[in-house]
C-alpha cells in the first residue's frame, strides 16, 4: 500500500510539473504572439527564445485537424467499417 501511495504522490507531482511548464509555454507564446499582432517590440524576456517561439506559433492554431482531401489517409468502405477495418485507397 506504501508502494501504491509512493507512486501515486510522483505521477501526482510529475504530472502538476508538466502541466506547469505547458502553462508557461503557453504564456510566453502568448505574449510573443500579442506582441507581433500590436507591432510593438518583443518583450526583452522572450527575445532570445522569440524564433523558436514563432515558429512553434505557426503550428498552434486550433484549425486544420481532420480536414484532409479523400486521397491523404485511409478510406472506411462500407462493409469493413463495422469490423473496424480500413483499406488505403488507389491512388491512379
Amino acid at each position: 500500500m506504501l508502494r501504491r501511495e509512493a507512486r501515486l504522490r510522483r505521477e501526482y507531482l510529475y504530472r502538476k510539473a508538466r502541466e506547469e511548464a505547458q502553462r508557461a509555454a503557453h504564456e510566453r507564446k502568448e505574449k510573443l504572439r500579442r506582441a507581433l499582432e500590436e507591432n510593438r517590440l518583443i518583450p526583452t524576456e522572450l527575445r532570445r527564445e522569440a524564433l523558436a517561439l514563432q515558429g512553434s506559433l505557426e503550428f498552434d492554431d486550433a484549425g486544420g485537424e481532420g480536414d484532409l482531401p479523400p486521397h491523404c489517409g485511409p478510406t472506411p468502405l462500407p462493409a469493413l467499417k463495422s469490423a473496424g477495418l480500413y483499406v488505403l485507397p488507389q491512388i491512379p
